[in-house]
């Protein structure tokens, strides 16, 4: 009766549950130009391999470097002290700001994004007592600041870093415990920012540098060439155009000098299984980088998003294959 009961509880469940599958069938890119209440739109399929698809793969992997490498400078930390590194993850979009001096270097700040890992640790303790715990380790409201000449895009080596480290364990008895590693890290930050921190993340600082203003050819502004082409002309609210490509094209140097520049990098469109009945629709839109610049004379934006057209393939649990229910 008992094993009745049992079964007739996971069918009913399993019947009001329902995930998604997705199949990416095609991405495209949406580039929006703005300028003096203008603004110019253009559309690039990724299978055409073009400029917008160059910049948004360089940007996109910022925040997926960023992370990867403090996996695994943490994961690293974390076994060494006999523990197990299980996953880590970067929150929030990463803000950047370049701001030039008169004394020809440029400061770029980097900061609105938080990190979390997750690692695990199981012993015994007077031979008798066994014990599971897990640990979860929070750098949040991370900040940096770098430096890089405005002429060569030689990044300095100084580096400003904050950020509020916390972590939090979990054991299955009423001992408490942190991981060695980890507890030096959270301790240590407060009076020395610890050195594999700051690598990745200045690592993090040259990839946006390179990405939009300096190519490690030491070309000026690659980035920002594509995505304001040299054709691109602006109609006017009042009446008139503005040739903001060539505006660009020729003015790469005082750009580079002068702007104040503000960028929010993002992670384009994600496509990932989606959990519930609802059906999540037909695409998913996501933005890459917003681009605002200001100097004494002129100001623009730029908004580069990716769109996943997607086909979504009903499953009935994503983390149990061998459940069975209706299709809702």
């Amino acid at each position: 009766m008992k094993k009745f009961l049992a079964l007739a509880t996971l069918l009913a469940m399993s019947s009001a549950h329902a995930d998604w599958r997705p199949t990416v069938l095609d991405r495209y890119y949406t580039l929006t130009i703005n300028y003096g209440g203008g603004s110019r739109s253009i559309m690039e399929f990724e299978t055409a391999n073009g400029p917008l698809r160059s910049v948004a793969e360089q940007v996109v992997s910022i925040p997926y470097g960023l992370e990867q490498g403090l996996n695994t400078y943490v994961a690293q930390l974390v076994n060494s002290n006999g523990a197990h590194f299980l996953q880590g993850h970067l929150s929030g979009s990463i803000n950047a700001s370049i701001r030039p001096q008169s004394s020809g270097v440029t400061y770029l700040g980097l900061n609105g994004f938080s990190y979390y890992a997750l690692s695990s640790y199981s012993g015994s303790k007077f031979g008798i007592l066994n014990y599971t715990c897990q640990n979860q380790l929070y750098l949040n409201n991370v900040s940096v600041t770098a430096q890089y000449g405005s002429v060569n895009g030689a990044l300095g080596s100084n580096v400003g870093l904050t950020f509020s480290p916390t972590s939090n364990t979990d054991c299955d008895t009423n001992l408490g415990w942190i991981i060695p590693g980890v507890d030096r890290l959270v301790n240590s930050v407060a009076t020395k920012v610890d050195a594999g921190i700051e690598a990745t993340l200045l690592n993090s600082a040259a990839k946006v540098k390179d990405s939009l203003f300096f190519a490690r050819d030491q070309n000026f502004l690659v980035g920002l060439n594509k995505l304001v082409p040299a054709d691109t002309v602006i109609a006017l609210p009042g009446g008139g155009t503005f040739a903001l490509g060539q505006y660009v094209q020729n003015n790469m140097a005082y750009l580079l000098a002068n702007s104040q520049i503000n960028a929010k990098i993002d992670r384009g469109a994600v496509v990932d299984n989606v959990v519930g009945n609802d059906f999540p629709g037909a695409d998913i839109t996501g933005n890459v980088i917003t681009l605002a610049v200001t100097t004494p004379g002129t100001s623009f934006s730029v908004q580069l998003q990716q769109t996943s057209d997607i086909r979504w393939n009903w499953v009935c649990n994503i983390a149990q294959p061998q459940a069975v229910c209706e299709q809702p």
